[in-house]
């Protein structure tokens, strides 16, 4: 109870950022009274995810602005990078009456917030805590959730009937991840793992790859790549050889910049493969930019704030929101999590998979 009492009492200097309303920071902020209102925790100010926090931000105020006089108000705090700044900003959203809190975005601020007991605003997370488990009531997390989309990859495979699959494998902390979750997902669905294999460092290694692929031959490969290293990667590969990702290779909307990912699968969020999408058609693209990474995360603004408005009007059991980011829903553990749809690479342009239709019998 220490704990929890300091956090309401001790608060830095913050920017509030308020729909409308000007930008005051540090101790000459006027008072303000947020009752009733949604607060987002974004770190704005952070050089590495910055841009990010500010395209959530957009697309939180654009849900508002959709959802019309009905929707609470909005404020958007901008923190700092560390838990503590996170930590603060959560107490002075408390203090103002704030219904519900969306944020933090950084996954070591969500961890440190994820451990207060007990959790007096519930709480919409926009990342995973560090370490899985049971969250606190009123603890929800909901982010980009890229091993997910692993996951999703291996039973999209799975349902065309590929079985034996190898991986190929960047370095670093999340593509191993995205391979763990791949290479799970594919063994309890009943296939076959031939083998995990490292992304070749330079074009000799590149070679060697596409005679060991041709020599033992598989029927899928699962690129846990980044954009660059997919591309360079994918001229390489035999033809024909079934090739799947992540939406990590979905860095651009160029033709030409996709043209070496032709035929590549992947999943993706409707807010970027289908425009007729009923969410996508009420929501404007406010971005300036039309690439489709700040898009992903604007969209995730959107939807983070529809699902707050779920969790307001307290409903006794949330089941589904065919959200701009996938078909959202509330599993176990106050996990959201969504299905995305299926893409395919061609020519040069991402587009939303459709099953072929069968021939037609004689």
């Amino acid at each position: 109870m220490q704990r929890r009492s300091f956090l309401l009492s001790s608060l830095g200097p913050l920017l509030y950022v308020g729909t409308g309303l000007p930008v005051a920071c540090g101790a000459d902020a006027p008072a303000r009274s947020a009752s009733g209102s949604v607060t987002a925790i974004l770190p704005l100010q952070s050089a590495a995810v910055g841009r990010q926090a500010d395209a959530v931000r957009l697309g939180i105020l654009e849900a508002a602005r959709v959802g019309g006089e009905t929707s609470p108000a909005v404020d958007v705090v901008s923190s700092g990078d560390e838990p503590a700044d996170a930590l603060a900003a959560y107490a002075r959203a408390v203090r103002a009456g704030a219904r519900l809190v969306i944020g933090p975005l950084g996954r070591r601020a969500v961890a440190a917030l994820a451990q207060l007991r007990p959790l007096p605003v519930p709480v919409i997370a926009l990342n995973q805590p560090e370490r899985e488990g049971p969250l606190a009531e009123g603890f929800y997390t909901f982010g980009r959730q890229i091993e997910q989309e692993a996951r999703q990859v291996a039973d999209f495979a799975l349902a065309q009937g590929r079985q034996r699959c190898r991986i190929l494998q960047g370095e670093g902390t999340l593509l191993p991840r995205l391979a763990q979750a791949f290479a799970e997902r594919w063994l309890q669905g009943g296939g076959e793992i031939l083998e995990h294999l490292p992304q070749p460092a330079d074009l000799a290694a590149m070679a060697r790859l596409r005679d060991r692929l041709e020599a033992l031959p598989g029927d899928a490969l699962f690129l846990a790549l980044e954009a660059e290293a997919a591309r360079a990667v994918r001229a390489f590969l035999p033809k024909g050889l079934a090739t799947c990702a992540t939406s990590l290779v979905h860095t651009s909307t160029e033709s030409l910049a996709n043209f070496e990912l032709e035929g590549v699968q992947f999943v993706d969020m409707p807010w970027l493969l289908d425009p007729d999408h009923p969410g996508v058609l009420a929501h404007q693209r406010t971005l300036a930019t039309a690439s489709p990474e700040p898009q992903r995360f604007y969209a995730m603004g959107i939807d983070a704030f529809r699902l707050a408005l779920e969790l307001l009007r307290a409903r006794p059991h949330f089941e589904r929101l065919d959200g701009v980011t996938g078909e959202i829903r509330l599993e176990r553990d106050h996990y959201f999590t969504r299905e995305m749809l299926p893409a395919q690479m061609v020519q040069g342009t991402a587009r939303r998979w459709v099953e072929p239709t069968p021939p037609a019998k004689p």
